[in-house]
């Protein structure tokens, strides 16, 4: 009969128990992700739909300027689990964006959103700081063209 030393045993004990806690880490990080992907994929598809809803005082491609920096802004923020610092809030972001655009939604819709990204992610702030297309500073790099028509 074969015995092993004390530190065989320790040595595979702390293995194993090393390995687990890897298991276990990895698992909660699946979990973590999955969650947040498919908030972070509900927002894309809020996104989307906003983008067929363009508000009638602005032009075409203003609205189209809005979104594309909108959606910037959702995977610039809000990618990463580990860019979110407010995840309750982020969590209710898709439900109430949802209800929004059942109703009118406009401009104060895009608004809210982008104080939504300064409430929910660390990079929020700074980027909407930046990034934001409803500062009318933004918007005029876009230009004048015929509000609610085709250009």
């Amino acid at each position: 009969m074969r015995y092993f030393n004390l530190a065989t045993v320790i040595g595979c004990i702390a293995t194993i128990a090393f390995l687990l806690l890897q298991g276990c880490a990895l698992l909660n990080y699946y979990i973590v992700e999955s969650r947040h992907r498919a908030l972070y994929h509900r927002l894309e598809v809020c996104l989307d739909r906003l983008e067929t809803i363009k508000p009638v005082e602005i032009n075409h491609r203003q609205w189209e300027f809005i979104i594309l920096w909108t959606r910037n802004a959702l995977g610039n923020c809000c990618a990463s689990s580990g860019f979110i610092q407010d995840e309750a809030r982020f969590a209710n972001m898709a439900d109430e964006l949802e209800r929004r655009l059942n109703e009118r939604p406009g401009l104060s819709t895009v608004e809210w959103i982008w104080d939504e990204f300064e409430a929910v992610s660390q990079y929020g702030r700074r980027y909407s700081a930046q990034w934001c297309p409803t500062h009318s500073d933004r918007l005029a790099e876009v230009g004048e063209g015929t509000k609610g028509g085709e250009e």
